[in-house]
C-alpha cells in the first residue's frame, strides 16, 4: 500500500505545465502518480480556464483512474471531476469530436453512428472493402485499419500476419461516412479529418483541453498520434 509518492513521483506530479515523457515500469505506481499529476494541474490551471484530460486504451483503466480521482478529490474536499475528463481515448473523440462535428466532413443528414460489422446493408457492394492483392475477397469492416504516416492515409487489412492495402479503401470509408457509419478506425480517421479541415473547431478543443495526458503512450496509432499532433499545435500542452 502506497502512503506518499517518493521522490520521483513528486518530480513527476509536481512538474510545471510543461510536456513530459514518463517511463514506468509495471507495480512502479503509475496510477497513483497519474491521478495526483491530473489534481496537480488542475490545481495549476485553477484560476484560468481550461480542463485536464487523462485518456487511456481500455475501459478498465479508466474506471480505476476515474475511481482512484474521486478519491483522491475527497480526500481533498473538492469536487469530484469538475474540469477533468478521464476516458478511454477513442471515447474522447467521439464525445468531443465525432457526434457534434463530424456529419458536415463526413457529409451524412445523420449523427454519426458506430457500426458493428453485423448489420444487413454491409453486404452491398458498394460498402464492402476490396484487397489490391490475394486475398481477392471482400473484407470484414471490423478488420479494416487506417493509418496516417507522412501526410498519407493508408486503408489495409491483416492477413496471416501480412498487411495488405484495400484497393477501394477512402473511396468505401467516404461512402459510407454519406450515411453517417463508422467503426473505431474509421472514426479515428474522420475525428482527425474534422480537426484537420476545421481550424476554428481544433482551436476550440485545444482551448477547451490544455492538458492532455495519455497512459500507455506506447499503444498510440499513427491517427491518434496525428489527432495528438493537431492539438499540440493548436496550444494544447
Amino acid at each position: 500500500i502506497m502512503n506518499g509518492p517518493s521522490a520521483q513521483q513528486e518530480d513527476v506530479i509536481n512538474e510545471g505545465l510543461s510536456a513530459l515523457s514518463v517511463i514506468a515500469c509495471a507495480g512502479s505506481g503509475k496510477t497513483f502518480t497519474a491521478v495526483r499529476r491530473v489534481d496537480a494541474v488542475r490545481s495549476q490551471i485553477e484560476a484560468g480556464r481550461g480542463h485536464v484530460a487523462l485518456l487511456s486504451f481500455s475501459n478498465v483503466a479508466v474506471n480505476v483512474f476515474g475511481r482512484s480521482y474521486i478519491e483522491e478529490s475527497a480526500v481533498k474536499n473538492r469536487a469530484g471531476r469538475s474540469r477533468v475528463c478521464i476516458e478511454t481515448f477513442d471515447g474522447f473523440i467521439t464525445t468531443n469530436i465525432l457526434r457534434p462535428h463530424a456529419c458536415r466532413t463526413m457529409k451524412c443528414t445523420c449523427m454519426p453512428y458506430l457500426v458493428t460489422g453485423s448489420e444487413d446493408y454491409l453486404s452491398n457492394k458498394k460498402f464492402q472493402f476490396w484487397p489490391k492483392q490475394a486475398p481477392k475477397f471482400p473484407q470484414e469492416i471490423d478488420k479494416i485499419e487506417v493509418e496516417y504516416k507522412s501526410g498519407v492515409v493508408d486503408v489495409y487489412v491483416r492477413f496471416h500476419k501480412s498487411t495488405i492495402p484495400i484497393e477501394n479503401g477512402i473511396a468505401t470509408v467516404q461512402r459510407l461516412g454519406q450515411i453517417g457509419a463508422y467503426t473505431h478506425s474509421l472514426g479515428r480517421y474522420w475525428a482527425f479529418e474534422v480537426l484537420r479541415r476545421e481550424p476554428k473547431i481544433l482551436a476550440a478543443l485545444a482551448r477547451r483541453y490544455r492538458q492532455i495526458i495519455v497512459d500507455e503512450a506506447q499503444d498510440i496509432g499513427s491517427i491518434h498520434n496525428a489527432i495528438l499532433d493537431l492539438l499540440a499545435g493548436a496550444g494544447s500542452q
